[in-house]
């Protein structure tokens, strides 16, 4: 049995009752969009990092450029328009890297991550609540920023990891 305890614009929250192993749980399961970010690849090879402020944990952090699918947008649209928004750029190819589940244990978000090839610059187009700007990394200097934890987000970590050691070999 399931029904909808909580519905707001972006998302809604389903308690569900059921049984496993003979024993009753309950779960709260959080539906809503799923989302795409981007490994976006200057001509240099240098990486568009986005310092962004993040209202709640009331901080700034680094993460590639990221959003969620609008209704009837593919994949891959979303992406570019993500991108372009975001940063400035539009891409010449986006390929996919790897889909994954952010937080199965209570989200049903599938998260698809693209690398971006070819980087165009167009017009930035952020969305009011977007604070944030730009910084082009190299690699290496990406992957000391995860180390020394200035990278935190986790969908830029694993997309920069499974960039780094299994693309760019």
């Amino acid at each position: 049995m399931s029904k909808v305890v909580y519905r707001s614009k972006m998302f809604e929250v389903e308690k569900h009752r059921v049984r496993m192993r003979d024993h009753p749980f309950t779960f709260h399961v959080v539906k809503g969009p799923d989302t795409v970010s981007v490994v976006a690849l200057l001509r240099d090879n240098r990486i568009i990092l986005e310092r962004q402020y993040r209202y709640p944990i009331r901080r700034y952090i680094y993460e590639i450029p990221a959003g969620h699918i609008d209704a009837g947008e593919t994949q891959k649209h979303a992406a570019a328009r993500e991108l372009e928004e975001e940063t400035g750029y539009a891409a010449g190819s986006l390929d996919v890297l790897f889909k994954s589940y952010p937080s199965p244990g209570i989200k049903t978000e599938l998260s698809t991550a693209y690398l971006a090839r070819g980087l165009k610059k167009t017009r930035l187009d952020r969305d009011p609540d977007e604070l944030m700007t730009l910084r082009y990394v190299g690699l290496k200097e990406a992957m000391a920023m995860i180390r020394k934890n200035k990278i935190i987000d986790q969908k830029t970590i694993a997309a920069l990891l499974f960039y780094s050691n299994f693309i760019k070999r």
